[in-house]
């Protein structure tokens, strides 16, 4: 969720969090930082348990942890830790043999996870795929070909890794007779988005 997106409360209580989070990381206590910040000490307490303050405050206590007010609403801003249990998520279909389904992505962030599942001798060959960004491919279960531009397919096994841009057409087969299973990671997100 964008700073400007969160109402007046949660920006307060992202903000106060992004300050003892600096605060923590620096290792200074509360009275130091209330001191260069001209605040008392009960204040910042305050502010950093989500009491709202004046933007003039908030960049005194920006400066005096080293930091500016951009860079505390930038952490405000980011997006909340997410967990998706193995059992959560829509299965999508992707093509003939093989389906999706989005571990990390959408509005907020700036990378996508996805994990797919393929049947023996899904191919996207015919089809490949090309989007901005990077992807990053670790191969969970079974035997990938993996084809990126026109460097020749390479053979992915369980715990291999590829990377590569991903404005590079790329597409794989599954090899043999097991379902194989990759995780995909891309930045900025795009599989889930649609073909450029």
């Amino acid at each position: 969720m964008a700073a400007e997106n969160m109402d007046a409360d949660a920006l307060s209580a992202s903000l106060g969090a992004a300050v003892r989070g600096r605060r923590k990381s620096l290792g200074l206590r509360l009275v130091d930082v209330a001191e260069a910040a001209d605040v008392s000490q009960a204040f910042l307490s305050q502010i950093e348990n989500g009491a709202a303050a004046s933007l003039f405050t908030h960049h005194r206590i920006a400066a005096a942890l080293d930091t500016t007010l951009h860079s505390l609403l930038e952490v405000a801003a980011s997006p909340p830790i997410g967990v998706v249990r193995r059992d959560e998520g829509e299965w999508l279909p992707l093509v003939a043999g093989m389906k999706t389904r989005t571990l990390v992505g959408g509005a907020g962030h700036s990378l996508e996870a996805n994990e797919t599942i393929a049947a023996p001798g899904t191919s996207t060959f015919d089809e490949p795929f090309a989007h901005p960004g990077e992807d990053l491919v670790i191969v969970l279960e079974g035997v990938f070909e993996y084809s990126v531009g026109d460097l020749d397919p390479v053979e992915l096994h369980p715990g291999d890794v590829m990377h590569y841009p991903a404005a590079q057409p790329h597409s794989f087969r599954v090899v043999g007779d097991n379902e194989a299973r990759l995780l995909i990671i891309n930045t900025p997100g795009s599989l889930m988005t649609g073909k450029d």
